[in-house]
């Protein structure tokens, strides 16, 4: 989340709209109090009821306009 704070004050001050944020749990009360995201949607790492599954079913059916994944990872871009 830190490394991507610069991303996320940039497309707040190019008036990019609603900013969604999915994060590890924990850290979107961070985000939500600075005014970086206007929603959190925060995953456990691993599985269990908080987990990726549970933030895929929370996801599941919205439309975005355009995703960001400022994550070299694959598992993270594939998600």
């Amino acid at each position: 989340l830190l490394l991507a704070t610069p991303l996320l004050k940039r497309l707040r001050e190019r008036g990019a709209g609603e900013i969604w944020l999915l994060c590890r749990k924990g850290l979107g009360d961070f985000a939500l109090k600075s005014g970086l995201v206007d929603r959190v949607v925060e995953a456990a790492k691993g599985k269990g009821p908080d987990g990726w599954s549970e933030a895929r079913a929370k996801l599941f059916g919205l439309e975005f306009d355009r995703i960001y994944c400022p994550h070299r990872s694959p598992r993270s871009a594939f998600f």
